[in-house]
């Protein structure tokens, strides 16, 4: 069996003989408690057929390319889930972006249908992108329902990628770019072929990353193959978070690094991590000083990892052997290389020659744009960026691509964008801009939210009549950041 066949034949298997086993959870806050509600592999079954009969009357060609707004609601994970069972491949799409750029997105990828919630579908210009692109819509709602939109436009039928998904990677190794996933690597994400199949009581996978995320994608392969179902909100929130770790007692909780600076501020009750072993995350730096406060007043390390999409997986990281031996002496690194996982720095950046990797990468050593160290004991260290992106609270914000929206306001002559240090998120981004007496900060946070997705809007702009200039004419970006910093603590604040 091809690897298509295999995930074809796993999906429709647990529609089919796992119907009434749980498969997704959702939490929504409400008030001071929560609401949840489960869907069972049936109703997900059933979903999937309804699709898959919009797929052949519309004569969907066997692998076309469909496109998925992946915003954070069960509906779209059954989405993707169904083109999948379909086999079709599922171009993932981020809602996070600006509307302009959704819609250029669904142009550039060409996809046959697309695939949107219906909120995504009222947002500017969606409509209009996928009339353009020649793509069958198909609406889904909350409810599991599914409707066709009459926006075909001119026939183009998008390419055969012959992946089960693609997905843009991070950036780690260069500007992010749509890489296909192979049936064959989403079967091995997952677990292999030989799957486990769901069991009544069985403890969740709690989903804390979006699901258009690497982790989001590993998260998507364990459902199908690991059979444990899947827990998910649509927005993150620390105390829903820490209540579904009581509630479903995995051995290793995970979430992005700041979730533990939040845990703390938040005073979080131990009994809320009764049995977990460990906290393992990765994607950004969480400072020695935070991880030793976590392990005193929980008793859990906190398990640094390196990874990338380009990677479809971790590639350094920590056992708990290695914890046990070099834990308190090595705190702040991101482990050693995992088995098959080759490293070496060059001029001060890290290279990785993994044993896996996206389709469409070369073969060999991948230079990375993180500069590192790696010590006597094959510890790696990660010291930072270098190519002016920053991470914000675990997403990459691309300080040049800040920069560029700015210029593109008529009223704005010059800009600087640089990272500012922040408690809880790690860094966020802040400009100064040299623009028009007419222009207010206002204006150009509207501006950058029209065009930027919210992760990358800047928590503070100043407005000044001239950047500040070393005596070589260069950008003073040291002046520059002490002066956003300052001015942030009465400035226009803006978190994802």
């Amino acid at each position: 069996m091809t690897g298509r066949d295999v995930v074809v034949e796993r999906l429709r298997s647990l529609f089919r003989d796992h119907s009434v086993e749980q498969a997704l959870q959702f939490t929504e806050p409400a008030g001071n408690g929560a609401s949840q509600r489960w869907f069972s592999w049936g109703d997900i079954g059933a979903f999937a057929m309804v699709v898959a009969t919009e797929f052949d009357r519309h004569s969907v060609p066997p692998e076309a390319s469909v496109a998925v707004v992946m915003r954070q609601r069960p509906v779209l994970v059954a989405s993707e889930l169904a083109v999948l069972s379909a086999g079709r491949t599922a171009v993932l799409l981020s809602p996070l972006q600006a509307d302009r750029s959704l819609s250029a997105e669904i142009v550039a990828t060409r996809p046959v249908v697309v695939v949107a919630h219906a909120a995504d579908w009222e947002r500017d210009g969606v409509a209009a992108a996928v009339s353009a692109s020649g793509a069958v819509g198909i609406v889904v709602d909350d409810e599991f329902g599914v409707h066709v939109r009459s926006c075909v436009g001119t026939e183009r039928p998008g390419p055969e990628l012959g992946a089960a998904v693609t997905v843009l990677t991070s950036g780690t190794t260069g500007p992010p770019k749509r890489l296909p996933v192979a049936w064959d690597t989403f079967v091995e994400l997952g677990g292999g072929s030989r799957g486990r199949d769901p069991e009544s009581g069985r403890g969740a996978l709690i989903l804390s990353l979006p699901l258009v995320t690497l982790g989001g994608l590993l998260a998507m392969a364990r459902l199908v193959f690991g059979g444990r179902p899947m827990s998910m909100t649509e927005r993150f929130d620390v105390h829903t978070w820490a209540a579904l770790v009581k509630q479903h007692r995995p051995k290793i909780m995970g979430a992005p690094p700041p979730v533990v600076k939040m845990i703390l501020g938040e005073n979080i009750t131990p009994d809320h991590f009764e049995g977990v072993t460990a906290y393992m995350t990765s994607s950004s730096a969480i400072s020695p000083e935070v991880i030793r406060e976590f392990e005193d007043r929980y008793g859990i390390p906190v398990l640094l990892g390196y990874g990338a999409t380009e990677f479809l997986n971790s590639v350094t990281g920590w056992t708990p052997d290695l914890w046990a031996d070099f834990g308190r002496s090595k705190i702040g690194s991101v482990g050693r290389a995992y088995p098959g996982v080759q490293l070496r720095i060059v001029d001060g950046l890290l290279e990785v020659d993994p044993p896996q990797r996206a389709e469409g990468l070369p073969n060999g050593w991948l230079r990375t744009a993180d500069r590192a160290r790696i010590d006597d004991d094959g510890f790696v260290w990660i010291l930072g960026r270098a190519d002016g992106v920053i991470v914000r609270g675990g997403f990459k914000v691309d300080l040049e691509l800040l920069e560029e929206a700015l210029l593109e306001h008529p009223g704005v002559s010059a800009t600087c964008a640089v990272g500012l240090p922040d408690d809880r998120l790690g860094e966020v981004p802040g400009a100064m801009v040299v623009a028009d007496d007419s222009v207010t900060d206002t204006d150009l946070l509207r501006w950058c939210r029209d065009r930027l997705p919210p992760y990358a809007i800047p928590v503070v702009i100043e407005l000044i009549d001239s950047l500040p200039q070393t005596s070589t004419f260069k950008l003073h970006r040291a002046e520059i950041r002490e002066s956003l910093i300052q001015a942030r603590r009465g400035a226009h604040h803006v978190e994802p």
